[in-house]
Formats: structure tokens, sequence, C-alpha cells
């Protein structure tokens, strides 16, 4: 494969208005493939990306503000673009506006609200939101404490494949603890 190649292509159909490219040409800046690795660039591509209605962009924007890639890290910043991929059903941009409301990160902290979000990135198929919503269940975090409830969303996790659902499973099931016969 040659990356400097492909970029040279990628960056023709960018300039020439296709959003596919233009986020491409965002994913190659920010991790440097087949260009020199450049924060402020890729967030120029993930912006054009973006205005054509791209909401992977809008994700990754949100991840380099929130991680300070390159940038001075902006929570609020990052919020602001995860909110907008997750208007587009982003499966990860859903769990992670979920996960920004439980820790007021980038935003007042509301577990109601991180539960809806959860509750939409686990309608989405995303496991780590199925994860999620378990534990709030077992902890009684936000909602009322409800064992059994915690396990109908742990074994949904673990028939979406999360490894610690399977685990925590695995868990109950060997001190009898809060798992019936049938689970």
């Amino acid at each position: 494969k040659n990356q400097q190649e492909a970029s040279k292509w990628y960056l023709m159909a960018a300039k020439r208005g296709n959003v596919q490219a233009q986020c491409r040409m965002g994913n190659r800046y920010e991790k440097g493939a087949g260009v020199d690795k450049d924060s402020q660039q890729a967030i120029f591509w993930y912006q054009k990306a973006s205005a054509g209605g791209d909401i992977r962009a809008n994700y990754r924007i949100g991840l380099i503000y929130e991680r300070g890639l390159g940038v001075d890290k902006d929570e609020k910043l990052a919020f602001q673009w995860y909110q907008k991929a997750a208007k587009g059903n982003h499966k990860s941009a859903v769990y992670k506006m979920g996960m920004l409301y439980e820790k007021g990160v980038g935003v007042e902290q509301d577990i109601e609200q991180a539960i809806v979000w959860y509750q939409k990135a686990a309608s989405l198929g995303n496991k780590g939101a199925l994860y999620k919503i378990a534990t709030l269940y077992e902890k009684g975090k936000g909602i009322p404490k409800d064992i059994p409830e915690a396990l109908v969303w742990y074994q949904k996790a673990a028939q979406a494949g999360h490894k610690g659902a399977c685990y925590k499973i695995a868990k109950k099931k060997k001190k009898g603890n809060d798992v019936s016969k049938d689970m």
C-alpha cells in the first residue's frame, strides 16, 4: 500500500467536494497516514465533511477536543461535536453523550440524561451502553437499585459480546447471588 499516493488522490477528491474523501483526509491528518500528522488540518477536513453531512466527522472532532490531540483540550466544545454526531444516531457518539452526562464532562452532570442517552445507544446496539445500564441498576445510580433488572441488562450485554458482562454474570453465578437458574 502506498499511503502517500492514496492521500494524494483522497486530497484531490476532497478538494472537489467529495464528503467521504474529506472525512478520510481528516482521518489521515489525525493519524499521520500518508501525510504529516496535523490536528489543525484534520479538524479542517472533518469540518468540511461535517458541513456535507458526515456524522463520523463530528464524532472525530469531538474526540480530538476531548482528548486534546494536538489542540487545547476543550470538553465543552467536544460535547457540542459529540452532540451533533449523536443527533445523527452515530452509535459511539450516542454512548459518549451518556458518559459525558454521567460524569459531568463538558456539561452539567445529569444522571437522568445519561440514562436516556445510554438507552438510546443500547437501542442502536452499543454493547457498552447495555453494560452501563446494567451497572446503573446494580448500583442504584440515578435509578432505583434493581438487581434482577441489572442482570437482564448484563445478559443483553453478554449476548452482544461484552466481555465484562460475561465475567459479571459468571461471578454472580459462582456466588449464587442474584442470578436465576434460567439465566
